[in-house]
């Protein structure tokens, strides 16, 4: 698709409404809800202050008819930020209406020259009127300052397209809806790319930046049979001999056309949806049926590309690093010149292949939402395919040898479980540096079990020691990777206390996305006496469960919670050993509250020791 688009264009949003624009009848209604509106405007406000000239808040599709531009694709982006100006009262014009929609573009009209905009729209159910009410409201309930807000959408930037003349508008916007396409930032990052390169060095770069962009399978699988077999061992989780750099990787496959003269490059790059179909028994690929909707990536592949930037870089952790809104302006170094360009298309490849074989990925074989895996291809010894297995066993060993690895297992268990733990804790894909951290050991060749759980826990231990957990006195004040990571301690030792074992070692657990903090005992308690404040907001009275976990046990105490719900307990293992320290009697819970003896304290005090413990060990 993006071969056929011209006159890709970066434009201020203060500029953007100097021309007029139509939303077709074809289009749908405008249907942004609070949340898409309020992440549009989060986004604006996580603008930094200084050195933030071009942040990129998404794609606009157009055709230009007259000296109008008909909205293809990106209307409820443009609609949404036509109001916040039009709130603002950031200086527009009547540049913005809708095909066949008169009750919306008089709402607009109202809206263009009333002075009492609020009145306009209160009560309203129109989609527009509900959007400029929530756009008040978000201002509103945030606090949000209007000049701030202003000088902040002063740096945003948006990419417009504009399609080819004379293309099939209603033909194209359906191919878009149905399939889910649209020009993305990381496809317009591509053809900056390739523009640096000679056609045969395009070619190359172009079958490596398709194999990579599907994140939900392995990217063997996102191969011809052929490509595959030359650029990747048997095994097809590492390159084969040879291949150390794009110049190498090249010269391979044109040393492979010229002695097979069935399949060629170019025949690739002209019409590639064609050629992947094209395999010598006339199959697509190996293992697609069986793997291509088996897995489920935790990143996405502009995420991927400023992961792999990242680790080029070398750089501390920074969260606009990995910002995919400033992806253009973030890669745009790398296609500088053909060198920088095929020095980042080889390491696309390469960080690839580490991705897959070292960072976990959901597998939906046994569970319908999946299940944490981290695993490697492997191939038959007597099949042309492959299975899977753990990425540091096999698992088809004997029970025999099973015993002999029991060591090195144990620690690739706990090494899937710190990167689960850190899944559920960072779930912002800017936040995900813990990724970063492993490809750039990976790079550096240590790939072996201990020195990657090594690296990924001095990550997380230093992200625990910068929270300073001792100083919190307030519920909400304790983030979330003190909870995870005391999880993570807590089964990868186990725990006992006064000779009781109260978590047995690697236990059979799971990390869920949890994001809320429980009172154990609880703020509002149901016919008990309140928690002295001592005790309600101590770390010992607290645990993190999920938010609807939460919603169902709220306010009960806690051995109704505990014989009620235990599904929620199972949520962690810390909210487990405060479940058996309660006993049969709540109000134990809560005995002593002044004194050293309180249980809740003591179990704060003992989970205390433990993270202090892991701050001095690494």
């Amino acid at each position: 698709m993006l071969k056929n688009l011209e006159n890709i264009k970066n434009i201020g949003v203060e500029k953007l409404f100097d021309d007029k624009y139509e939303v077709p009848i074809y289009q749908r209604n405008y249907a942004w809800k609070s949340k898409q509106i309020e992440q549009l405007m989060d986004d604006v406000l996580d603008i930094k202050e200084i050195s933030e000239s071009n942040y990129y808040i998404g794609t606009l599709i157009v055709n230009k008819r007259g000296d109008v531009y008909e909205v293809v694709d990106g209307q409820q982006r443009l609609t949404t930020i036509f109001l916040i100006m039009l709130y603002l009262g950031m200086k527009i014009d009547e540049v913005l209406r809708f095909e066949a929609r008169e009750k919306s573009n008089h709402i607009l009209r109202e809206l263009y020259s009333s002075q009492k905009k609020d009145e306009i729209v209160k009560g309203d159910d129109h989609e527009i009127s509900i959007g400029y009410e929530t756009v008040h409201k978000l201002f509103d309930n945030k606090g949000i300052d209007k000049d701030t807000f202003k000088e902040k959408l002063k740096k945003v930037r948006i990419v417009r397209v504009q399609v080819p003349i004379n293309v099939d508008l209603n033909h194209y916007f359906e191919i878009m809806n149905t399939r889910g396409e649209q020009l993305e930032l990381h496809e317009i990052a591509k053809s900056k790319f390739l523009e640096k390169l000679s056609d045969k060095d395009k070619v190359v770069a172009s079958l490596i930046w398709e194999s990579c962009m599907n994140m939900n399978s392995y990217i063997h699988m996102n191969m011809n049979s052929k490509h595959k077999s030359i650029i990747l061992t048997e095994d097809r989780d590492e390159f084969a001999d040879g291949i150390e750099s794009f110049d190498t990787l090249v010269a391979k496959l044109e040393a492979k056309e010229e002695d097979n003269g069935t399949f060629s490059l170019g025949d690739f790059f002209n019409n590639p949806e064609e050629y992947k179909k094209k395999k010598e028994d006339g199959s697509i690929y190996e293992d697609e049926d069986r793997g291509s909707k088996r897995f489920e990536s935790i990143i996405g592949f502009p995420q991927f590309l400023l992961h792999v930037n990242a680790v080029m870089n070398n750089e501390d952790e920074n969260e606009s690093s990995l910002d995919d809104k400033r992806l253009l302006v973030i890669l745009k170094p790398r296609w500088e010149t053909p060198e920088t360009t095929k020095e980042y298309i080889f390491n696309l490849l390469k960080y690839r292949l580490l991705f897959d074989k070292y960072i976990i990925k959901r597998d939906k074989k046994l569970t319908e939402e999946g299940k944490w895996s981290l695993m490697r291809s492997k191939k038959y010894s007597k099949k042309n395919s492959v299975y899977y297995a753990g990425t540091f066993n096999d698992s088809q060993i004997d029970d025999e040898t099973l015993n002999e690895k029991y060591d090195s297992i144990q620690i690739a268990k706990n090494y899937l479980t710190l990167q689960s733990a850190l899944r559920i804790t960072y779930t912002s894909p800017k936040m995900m540096h813990w990724i970063t951290v492993i490809l750039h050991a990976c790079g550096e060749r240590k790939t072996d079990v201990n020195s990657l759980l090594t690296e990924l826990e001095n990550y997380a231990v230093s992200k625990v020691k910068k929270s300073r957990y001792g100083d919190k006195t307030n519920w909400f004040d304790y983030q979330r990777i003190v909870f995870s990571y005391l999880d993570y301690v807590l089964y990868r030792d186990g725990y006992s206390y006064e000779g009781k074992e109260y978590i047995r070692k690697q236990p059979d657990f799971e990390f869920q996305f949890r994001s809320s903090i429980e009172h154990f005992y609880p703020q509002h308690p149901v016919n008990k006496p309140v928690c002295p404040n001592e005790i309600l907001n101590d770390f010992g009275n607290l645990a993190l469960i999920t938010i609807s976990g939460n919603s169902k046990i709220s306010n009960l105490d806690p051995v109704s919670k505990k014989n009620t719900y235990n599904n929620v307990i199972e949520q962690s293992l810390k909210l487990k050993i405060m479940a058996e320290l309660v006993g049969n009697d709540s109000e134990s819970w809560i005995d002593n509250a002044s004194g050293d003896n309180n249980i809740a304290k003591k179990h704060g005090q003992e989970m205390f020791k433990i993270l202090d413990c892991e701050i001095a060990d690494h």
